[in-house]
This record gives structure tokens, C-alpha cells and sequence, in this order.
């Protein structure tokens, strides 16, 4: 079953400035240079990059020097080093790890270094595609064959191919299950890929093959973020807006609508300062320049940290952080992570994959951690990034 599709890295440190998922104005200390990566989780498509398929439930370090930055999504992750290369593994079909694999490639355990042209600041993973952001504004997409999402027609799309229409121009990006999105320097949205749910917020159902802008009057776009189906732009001021899949309240606004095919406002987060938004396959979290965590969506498993299983079309803030100020957050398949300003890592909701890295024996499937729970790990923790049932720190 499909889980937690898009990911990003960071902080990366002095080359960070353009990954505006966590953002430069408030985030923990840069890594050092012997800043480590640690993965645990679910590993049955060797996504913790240990060289086997066994699950862990406690963080363990992924054995690449100068790490820069993570990244998970469904069952593949990335490690970026401080020189600006990248290397992928786990679930390699679709050829979505970008190495020129068909689409019966196995599984990769162990880290593959990605052949790519420049620095990389920035990588999102979806459920059939990555994408590859570079200090350059240039991005990079690679993936299943066939599919719009990679919004190039190149034939050899098992490698990165660059978006050659926005050279130069892209700041942010974000990938879904199916769709791709974009904002450019001058803080215009681009979309392509599948419309399912209103996954492109342009008011059709029909695919996109290539990028085109989505408009929304009046206003300018500095980052984006994609969960299964729904998609979040923050503006140069501050306000949130969402569309897409809404099926357990995930777009942060009120009524019952299934699916929203054009942007909305999320109202509630406005006069917060939402420096970052998270969003996984039903849930979403956002975070304030003050340190406050909200979350809203699907409850499940407790993913949301408010103490119970229910649903939330509204954000609420996450209360139990309280006194604990939150620098960096992401949300996987039905669990979220957050990172403190003092280097500790809090998690909460589905744990029985070991997602939370507690150290327990896997837990059982009706397990839920509804309250925020702290991760010892043996360094202080700069970012974190969720996947499906596995989490990776920096």
C-alpha cells in the first residue's frame, strides 16, 4: 500500500539557501563536518541504506562521510554529502532511483552515488519519480516511463534529465505520489503531472505533461510542499495556501469537501508566520517563526501529537511541544517528526515498523504513540525526514 511520497533535504548547512523546506531563518546550528546521517524504521526495500532488508527500531548510522542532508519518501531515501553529490537507495523500480535501472531493478541497500551535474541543495522523492534541485536553479526530474509527472519527453528518463523550459529560474520544488511542483525565482507556480483529486489545483482533471503556471492573483510563492495527493504554497508574506485530496481534513480548512481542484486559502494559519508547512499521505503540520507546531488531518495512528486518534480539518496547535521550540518538522505515512532548537528530535504517531526509533521490539499494528515522544540518538539532530515507516536524522 501506498504511504509517504514526497521528501526533501536539509538543513544543508552554507549551502542551504535555497531549501526553503527548512528554512534558513530558523533552523538548528549548520551541521559539522563530520555531521552524520541515521536511519530506522521499516528496511524491507533497503531503504535505511545498511545493506540489508531488516527492519530497526533504533537509529543507526548510515555508513557515508560528511553528510549534508536527508531525505525519505515511500521506500526510498537520499543522503547528500558536503560536497554536493547524492546517493539513493531502497526501492529501486520505476527506475525512480535514478541510476538507468528498468523497471524489474531489485532493491538497493547500499547507498548509490547519483550521477547528476551540479550541486544538488534540494531532492524530492515521489512515488514514481525524483527530482533533483541544484544550486544552480536548475532541476532535474527522472523516473517510471510514461508518466507526466517527470514533465520531460527525453526517452532515457531512467537518468536525471533537466526541465530545460525552467533553467535557471526554479527555487523550490515538491513531488507527490503523481504530480510535480515548482516555484521559479520570481515566485510564480508551475505544476505537471496527474490530476487526481485536484492534485494540480487547476481546476481540471486532465494530466500535464509539461510544466505550466498555475496562477493565484495577487500574490507571491516562496516555498512548496506536496503530501500524497494535496499540495501547500507558502507566499513572500506568510499565508498558506492548499489544494487537492481533503479526504481526512488534510487541506487545513473547514467543512467536508472530498477534494479541493483549485487553491484555497488556509485561513487559519494566517497572523501565525508559517515558515514551513510538512505534508504526508493525510496529515499535515505546520511551523511557526515563534517554534509552534499545528497539525491537522488525518489522526489515525496519533499522528497529529494532540493526544487522541481523531481527525482535524482545522490546525491545532500541538500543545505537549510547548516550551520546547521546534526548528524543522516533517510528516511521514502516519508519523510526525519534529526537531528542537536544542538538537533533540520528538516523534509521534504510528510506530509499529520502528518508525519511531524508540528501541522497542516492533510494536504491535494497533500501536499509536499520541503525544509527543523524544528520540535519544548520539548526536544533537539538525533536520529530519520521513518516509512511508522509516525516518532518517542528520
Amino acid at each position: 500500500m501506498y504511504r509517504r511520497i514526497a521528501a526533501r533535504f536539509a538543513p544543508l548547512g552554507a549551502a542551504a539557501l535555497l531549501s526553503t523546506a527548512s528554512p534558513a531563518h530558523l533552523k538548528a546550528a549548520p551541521p559539522a563536518s563530520e555531521a552524520q546521517a541515521f536511519s530506522w524504521g521499516s528496511n524491507a526495500f533497503g531503504q535505511l541504506g545498511h545493506g540489508h532488508e531488516n527492519d530497526i527500531s533504533a537509529p543507526q548510522a548510515v555508513k557515508l562521510p560528511h553528510a549534508a542532508g536527508v531525505a525519505c519518501g515511500g521506500n526510498s531515501s537520499a543522503v547528500l554529502t558536503a560536497d554536493g553529490h547524492v546517493y539513493t537507495f531502497g526501492a529501486g523500480g520505476n527506475a525512480r532511483l535514478g541510476h538507468g535501472d528498468d523497471i524489474d531493478t531489485p532493491n538497493q541497500s547500499t547507498p548509490q552515488l547519483l550521477q547528476l551535474v551540479g550541486d544538488v541543495v534540494k531532492l524530492e522523492i515521489g512515488e514514481y519519480h525524483m527530482a533533483a534541485l541544484t544550486k544552480d536553479h536548475r532541476l532535474w526530474t527522472w523516473g517510471r516511463h510514461g508518466c507526466p509527472q517527470i514533465g520531460h519527453d527525453n526517452a532515457n528518463r531512467g537518468y536525471p534529465n533537466e526541465i530545460k523550459e525552467l533553467s535557471g529560474k526554479v527555487k523550490d520544488v515538491a513531488c507527490g505520489r503523481q504530480q510535480t511542483v515548482v516555484v521559479t525565482t520570481d515566485g510564480e507556480l508551475y505544476v505537471w503531472g496527474y490530476a487526481h483529486e485536484g492534485a494540480l489545483g487547476l481546476g481540471t482533471r486532465e494530466p500535464v505533461f509539461r510544466p505550466k503556471k498555475l496562477v493565484i492573483p495577487n500574490e507571491t510563492f516562496e516555498s512548496v510542499t506536496c503530501g500524497r495527493e494535496h499540495t501547500f504554497a507558502i507566499t513572500t508574506d506568510k499565508k498558506v495556501y492548499s489544494w487537492g485530496a481533503n479526504d481526512n481534513g488534510q487541506l487545513g480548512v473547514a467543512g467536508t469537501v472530498r477534494y479541493q481542484r483549485s487553491p484555497v486559502r488556509v485561513t487559519s494559519l494566517d497572523g501565525l508566520g508559517v515558515v514551513q508547512v510538512a505534508a504526508g499521505d493525510y496529515h499535515s503540520a505546520a511551523l511557526t517563526a515563534s517554534g509552534e507546531v499545528y497539525t491537522w488531518g488525518s489522526g489515525r495512528d496519533g499522528q497529529l501529537g494532540l493526544g487522541t486518534t481523531d481527525d482535524r480539518n482545522i490546525p491545532r496547535k500541538v500543545a505537549d511541544l510547548d516550551g520546547v521550540r521546534i526548528v524543522h518538522i516533517a510528516c511521514g505515512g502516519g508519523h510526525t517528526a519534529c526537531v528542537a532548537e536544542d538538537g533533540t528530535l520528538w516523534v509521534f504517531g504510528r510506530g509499529r515498523s520502528g518508525q519511531l526509533g524508540r528501541g522497542d521490539h516492533l510494536e504491535s499494528i494497533a500501536a499509536a504513540r499520541k503525544s509527543p515522544i523524544q528520540v535519544r540518538l548520539p548526536q544533537k539532530v539538525h533536520a529530519v525526514s520521513c518516509g512511508s515507516d522509516h525516518t532518517m536524522a542528520l
